[in-house]
């Protein structure tokens, strides 16, 4: 397992734009970080249990995280994909 998430590291790495998926993208830090991250390049993607009511030009994901299979559904297409979590 290790050996395959560290390939999956190096892959997102090695891709030309970083992306960041931020974690309760509503909450007082997340809301901070995705403020942050959208003034840079790269792709950002928002996660919470709600959608935002705001503007946003971060991709979104609503997801309750402790909902394991909803989890699983939604965020494994992201391997490889995301190259920093906040």
């Amino acid at each position: 397992m290790e050996g395959t998430l560290s390939a999956r590291s190096e892959a997102a790495t090695a891709s030309s734009r970083p992306c960041v998926l931020i974690a309760g993208a509503l909450g007082v830090v997340g809301r901070a970080a995705l403020e942050e991250f959208e003034r840079h390049e790269g792709e950002v993607i928002g996660l919470s249990r709600r959608k935002p009511d705001f503007a946003t030009r971060a991709a979104w994901i609503n997801l309750d995280l402790t909902d394991e299979t909803a989890c699983r559904d939604r965020l494994t297409p992201l391997a490889g994909r995301v190259t920093h979590l906040v």
